[in-house]
């Protein structure tokens, strides 16, 4: 191969790898051309018309299109930067012509040095004298031979030729190794970065959203300017270095040796520059697809919550304020419709009354066939779950890992170093979902029991009236009381109930607009959480905060569990001390006790009993609505009642067994006051049975063989009942019935023969039950005398506790009630009755209220009720205001006298006395039973009542108290 075909080769090769670099760049630009190209046409819907509100569901809709356009482009961009890009293909085939274009160049190339080669710079006198010193040393052995020569050539003839210069050998394959392809491999990498950087800025640009038209590259500029010319720039020298090649001038073999490493230099600049740049669109396109993701997420939230909205709104005003609308027409009518206490009579006016409640109670029937509205409307809080819901599920769409840089700058490339990964809904699950599901944890809890207050309102309209229409025709009934009385009594109940009205008219407007404002405000709080990780910096600093957070929660923790463990054995330690040491301080107690070491004083002062009849008298102040809420006798209206499905389930269980031929006889025994006698006569009620059902409610004593007969006949209502003849032919004859009895404790009395009438009427119980099945009632007390006395739970297959009311089930049965009185509750702070009206405290001291009420009473709703009444201390037009709970001190009761410990112990187990029992009982005379009772009860005590002395019910506590340190009951 001459020297001119090697340039021909080479300049066809460079054309060549111009035409396959050119097509690969033009490739690689196009990639991120139609990317820019699809994100324009996605860009076209964003625009909005003048004054268009940007946040309504159509601006919001077109900006989550075009978010979503920009996610598939940046998804399809990704994919191909991912996968093999053009500039891959170009270094491949690079390589390729490289080995292809060495094996057609020979390793050395022979070639005459030219004319006047040693001449070359001759001007300079020391590079002069080594020119010439080296043509002298390779012609001189030259000269000196063609001298020897000369002669004999003469004598044959031929021409004496000039000396010359010897042949010197090109290293060709080494020259384009070492000189021109590494300068076009370094002219390329200045290309792509070139190109790079262009194609970055405007991307760069179009990150911000600030690109509104296609971009024009000039990188076709940049390579005519680099590689068009490039062969044609080198060829002089490249000349140059083809003549000097292998001359003693060159030192060829040095500069192999020097120069070995230049062209792998070469390739692995290239390709660390086209990796490097695969790395920053990486880190490019990262961002940009996470950004979309999290515009995507926000314009999501912001369309669900428009769409909350609608049906949040929707549902209120739809099914609640249609409804409140109801009610006050309904009052409004019944108020106009009120005969006048002039002109009607009270039979008039009970006509009226009784109407309007068969009016309303078929209007309710109609109401429950149709369904109610308010089931729509306790939806609402599921609401606010959706919208949580599409929160969380979202989330689920961002990529499990993104990369970010921190202040990247893609024009100048990124390194793998300077890429941090991370999960973007762990980030907002630890820096933005965290706070936001807190607040509207305590926000849906708040809206969740305002609604509740609002519902049930509405629920319990129908009962209040219910209850109001039937107080006031239980009025007309009562002796001495005038039209007027029961008509201002009657309307003032609607007042109340239409001030009731209006204050959830005002609830209404607080849920519809406050409760949804601060909604609508810790979701806009989130999603500007969720905008902060538009910034990388900021995406990074959540990041080390989220380190710093694990570890402190796991040293957190750690604490916890050490301090639990701590607590663990506190309590067992202090479990163990008061179960084997606990007998010292009752000891302790005991032996003050039989000192007379207590303060307790012997006597009743006067003003302990100013104290009790002042309670009473306070309780017999309250307004007389109040007075038959709260009354101390068995629950009648069906509103009122508590509902007990696991007792009532209990009972229809017996009955169930009764009527398979079983003997189910079943006792229900409960503390005085626990509900007994209630439950006893709403499920004689409510009971669905094809037998007949007979309920009696033992009110008279009955001890005697005589008494026996005469209950059997009143229970049955017979009157021939006299001996065991006529009760054994009464019962031949009877049919299969349901028979309930309340009140058990009176069938004795505490004395020889005294047990004679509960004997046989257990015996009764016993052999009647394939006929009868017997439900009876006894208090807890007496239960306990009776099983040592007569073996009383022998008689019944099943006993039945009622003592097992919650706490809360106490607090509904009390605010129920009040709620049915239509008056308004402040709980107060103190004695000094100081007051705060905010909702926050208001809950607070109901909480501490019923917390105190239930430590100290238990499940027992009567002396709740009556403390309830005890705490009332004033009730006026604005509501009812309720004292501090506080545990009364009644130690005085420590030292009675055995004779009105006695008393007590009667009236405990009997709930009632008469003057002739106590005297009986007592083997007392009538004047000093008499005489004993009155003194009890005038120091209040006692309370009288149709001929009965009662316990006054403050003091039910301390008096079980007195009979059990006494041992006369336990």
């Amino acid at each position: 191969m001459t020297s001119n075909s090697l340039l021909q080769a080479l300049e066809d090769h460079f054309v060549s790898l111009n035409r396959m670099v050119l097509k690969s760049l033009e490739d690689s630009v196009n990639i991120h051309r139609e990317a820019i190209k699809r994100y324009l046409a996605a860009s076209k819907d964003l625009s909005h018309p003048q004054g268009e509100d940007q946040n309504g569901e159509e601006a919001i809709r077109r900006i989550l299109a075009f978010h979503k356009a920009n996610l598939e482009v940046c998804n399809s961009m990704f994919t191909e930067i991912s996968a093999d890009t053009p500039l891959t293909g170009m270094l491949s085939i690079l390589r390729q012509e490289h080995e292809k274009l060495l094996e057609k160049i020979p390793v050395k190339m022979p070639l005459e040095y030219p004319q006047g080669y040693f001449a070359l710079n001759r001007n300079d006198p020391f590079l002069s004298k080594i020119m010439r010193t080296t043509e002298w040393t390779l012609l001189a052995p030259r000269q000196a031979l063609s001298s020897l020569l000369n002669p004999i050539r003469k004598l044959m003839g031929k021409k004496i030729p000039e000396p010359v210069l010897p042949v010197h050998q090109v290293h060709a394959r080494h020259l384009y190794r070492q000189f021109l392809l590494p300068h076009y491999l370094n002219r390329l990498t200045e290309l792509i970065q070139e190109t790079r950087k262009e194609i970055s800025a405007s991307l760069t640009v179009l990150l911000e959203n600030e690109l509104k038209e296609h971009p024009k590259f000039h990188w076709k500029k940049q390579y005519d300017i680099l590689l068009g010319s490039f062969f044609q720039e080198k060829l002089e020298e490249f000349g140059k270095l083809i003549n000097h090649s292998g001359s003693p001038l060159s030192f060829t073999s040095w500069r192999i040796w020097y120069k070995r490493e230049i062209l792998k230099n070469a390739f692995s600049q290239m390709v660390y520059i086209e990796r490097s740049w695969r790395i920053t669109y990486y880190a490019f396109y990262e961002d940009w697809r996470f950004r979309e993701h999290l515009f995507t997420f926000i314009q999501e939230v912001r369309l669900i919550m428009l769409e909350v909205s609608s049906i949040f709104s929707g549902r209120i005003r739809t099914t609640l304020y249609p409804e409140l609308e109801k009610q006050k027409a309904f009052i409004t009518r019944i108020l106009d419709g009120l005969p006048d206490p002039d002109k009607a009579s009270m039979e008039e006016l009970k006509s009226y009354l009784v109407k309007e409640l068969y009016r309303m109670n078929k209007e309710k029937k109609l109401q429950l066939q149709e369904g109610t509205v308010f089931e729509a409307a306790e939806d609402i809080p599921g609401i606010l779950q959706k919208l949580e819901n599409v929160i969380l599920e979202k989330l689920q769409d961002f990529p499990q890992k993104v990369g970010v840089v921190h202040s990247p700058d893609y024009q100048k490339g990124i390194r793998q170093s300077e890429i941090r990964y991370f999960s973007p809904s762990e980030f907002l699950e630890f820096n933005s979902l965290a706070e936001f599901l807190q607040v509207q944890n305590k926000l849906k809890v708040d809206l969740g029991k305002l609604l509740e207050k609002i519902v049930r309102e509405f629920r319990e309209f129908d009962q209040i009236v219910d209850f109001y229409l039937d107080s006031a025709i239980a009025l007309t009934q009562k002796p001495g009381i005038q039209e007027d009385e029961v008509i201002m009594i009657f309307r003032e109940g609607l007042k109340r109930l239409e001030g009731i009205s209006d204050r959830s008219k005002t609830m209404l407007g607080d849920l519809d607009q406050k409760k949804w404002s601060e909604i609508s405000a810790n979701t806009e709080a989130f999603i500007n959480s969720v905008s902060k990780l538009d910034d990388n910096d900021n995406i990074l600093k959540i990041y080390t905060q989220l380190l710093r957070s694990r570890a402190l929660a796991s040293s957190a923790q750690n604490r916890k569990r050490l301090a639990s463990g701590m607590k663990t054995t506190a309590s067992r330690l202090s479990r163990y001390s008061s179960q084997h040491f606990g007998w010292l301080r009752t000891s302790y107690e005991d032996i003050r006790k039989l000192l007379k070491l207590t303060s307790s004083s012997a006597t009743i002062t006067s003003e302990i009993s100013n104290y009790l009849a002042g309670i009473r008298k306070r309780i017999n102040e309250l307004p007389v609505i109040y007075q038959h809420l709260f009354e101390q006798a068995p629950v009648k209206e069906m509103n009122l009642f508590l509902s007990r499905k696991n007792d009532t389930e209990k009972l229809d269980q017996a009955l169930a067994d009764w009527e398979k031929g079983n003997f189910a006889a079943t006792l229900v025994t409960g503390e005085a006051g626990s509900g007994c006698s209630s439950l006893l006569l709403h499920y004689a009620r409510t009971l669905k049975s094809q037998y007949p059902i007979l309920s009696f409610q033992v009110d008279k004593f009955y001890f005697s063989t005589d008494d026996f007969y005469t209950l059997i006949g009143e229970i049955f209502n017979q009157i021939d009942i006299t001996d065991e003849g006529s009760l054994a032919h009464f019962v031949s004859t009877l049919s299969e019935k349901i028979v309930i009895i309340d009140g058990l404790e009176r069938l004795f009395m505490r004395k020889v023969n005294g047990f004679e009438c509960l004997r046989k009427f257990l015996s009764l119980v016993v052999n009647t039950n394939e006929s009868i099945f017997w439900i009876c009632s006894v208090s807890k007390i007496a239960y306990h005398y009776l099983n040592r006395t007569v073996a009383l739970s022998e008689h019944f297959d099943y006993i039945l506790d009622i003592d097992n009311l919650k706490g809360s089930d106490i607090r509904e049965i009390i605010m129920k009630r009040n709620r049915l009185s239509g008056y308004n509750i402040w709980f107060l702070n103190s004695t000094e009755a100081s007051e705060d009206d905010s909702d926050a405290s208001q809950e607070e001291l109901e909480e501490a209220f019923f917390a105190d009420l239930e430590r100290f009473a238990g499940s027992n709703i009567g002396l709740s009720l009556i403390y309830w009444l005890q705490s009332v201390q004033s009730v006026g037009e604005e509501g009812i205001k309720v004292d501090k709970f506080s545990v009364p001190d009644f130690e005085f009761l420590d030292n009675l006298p055995a004779r009105k410990a006695f008393v007590l112990l009667l009236v405990v187990i009997h709930r009632k006395i008469t003057e002739k029992y106590h005297a009986l009982a007592s083997n007392c005379s009538l004047e000093e039973s008499s005489g004993l009772l009155s003194l009890l009860k005038e120091d209040s005590i006692l309370v009288q009542k149709d001929g009965y002395f009662f316990l006054n019910g403050i003091l039910y506590r301390h008096a079980v108290k007195l009979l059990r340190d006494r041992n006369l009951i336990h």
